[in-house]
């Protein structure tokens, strides 16, 4: 029962949360929450 550690993010994040991914910066898998879209 190992479960990865997630964030939920809004779509507005998107862009914060890939730069933290491509530094090596993010410690969560990130979930956009879909209701968030326009």
């Amino acid at each position: 029962k190992i479960y990865p550690e997630t964030e939920i993010i809004s779509a507005n994040q998107i862009d914060e949360a890939y730069e933290k991914l491509t530094t090596g910066k993010a410690k969560f898998r990130y979930v956009i929450d879909m209701k968030t879209l326009k």
